[in-house]
């Protein structure tokens, strides 16, 4: 109950932590996006962000994502549980290097348990030599004070 109501910081690429690499299993990322088949990618999530945000605890959800390789945002395809992730996304380039972020202001379509972000192209596959991975996922949950 200690940490019922404070920030966290959820990721599937990894220990967010590197020390805690000995304990951790392999990661599922990098995974590589091809056309038309969505990657899958489970992200667990111990907070009931539905909850705090209907009670008005929340502050902010952030979901991030980080891509390397040849990629247009237009190209891009994210959902979340099912649902698209349509608002406003800031988005962070250089070069090939790619950070896609949302903000999820009500909390759902997240929720307390196993998510699943799915990842895809709408567009032709890039090159072979140099495709295009998905290298980090990443959500903090704020709270207010």
């Amino acid at each position: 109950m200690a940490l019922v109501g404070k920030d966290k910081l959820y990721g599937s690429d990894g220990p967010v932590f590197h020390y805690y690499n000995f304990v951790s299993g392999e990661p599922p990322l990098p995974l590589l996006l091809e056309p038309g088949e969505a990657q899958k990618v489970s992200l667990q999530i111990g907070d009931d962000v539905e909850a705090a945000a209907k009670n008005g605890s929340l502050a902010q959800l952030k979901l991030s994502m980080k891509l390397e390789g040849p990629v247009r945002r237009e190209s891009l395809v994210f959902q979340l549980n099912g649902e698209d992730l349509t608002s406003d996304a800031v988005v962070d380039q250089d070069g090939e290097k790619l950070r896609i972020t949302y903000l999820l202001l009500d909390g759902p379509p997240l929720r307390q348990g196993t998510n699943v972000l799915e990842a895809s192209l709408k567009e032709a596959a890039p090159a072979a030599e140099n495709p295009l991975k998905l290298t980090q996922v990443r959500l903090w949950v704020r709270y207010k004070p």
